[in-house]
């Protein structure tokens, strides 16, 4: 009985989006989706990192495998370490200003780039993140000594993924 679902460009080469969009159907305005950009499958080098036009041909393409006019939470899949934080930020209020996303979020990325990335946002007037993303459970604790107070400092929502260790926890791997 969930209403929130997070998805991205990348998985299943676009099928989970195609899949979901088509699962909500006309439910779309009781749902929340979350999607991301960045990572690719591909070689093309414009189909790949936080640049702006893959930021703009990812987002259309979301958009249109999920069938909808926006995306409530779009995150920035991985830190490419090749745009300015500056740059970045307003590329992704310009999405917020055209009313393509909603909110923005950052996933698998140093706290020291997302506090200055949200600083930048609170100087300029811009939008900063509302969530963050990385993987946390039994065996992964890396979040806590920076994430997490970056999280609490800047009110952001965390995101932890993972909760089984790719299966670890499971107890598949015990045979």
């Amino acid at each position: 009985g969930g209403n929130f679902f997070d998805t991205a460009n990348i998985y299943t080469k676009g099928t989970s989006e195609k899949w979901l969009g088509e699962f909500i159907g006309k439910e779309r305005e009781n749902m929340v989706i979350a999607s991301k950009y960045s990572l690719t499958e591909t070689e093309k080098v414009n189909q790949a990192g936080n640049s702006r036009k893959n930021m703009m041909q990812s987002i259309d393409a979301s958009l249109k495998r999920l069938g909808t006019d926006y995306i409530d939470l779009y995150y920035v899949h991985a830190w490419d370490g090749t745009l300015a934080p500056e740059e970045l930020m307003r590329n992704l209020e310009y999405l917020l200003v055209s009313g393509k996303i909603l909110s923005i979020g950052i996933s698998d990325t140093p706290a020291w780039i997302v506090s200055k990335c949200n600083t930048i946002a609170e100087q300029r007037g811009w939008t900063p993140f509302s969530a963050y993303q990385v993987e946390y459970c039994l065996t992964e604790h890396s979040a806590d000594r920076e994430i997490l107070p970056c999280t609490k400092g800047f009110d952001m929502t965390f995101c932890g993924f993972g909760p089984l260790a790719a299966g670890l926890l499971s107890g598949k791997y015990l045979k």
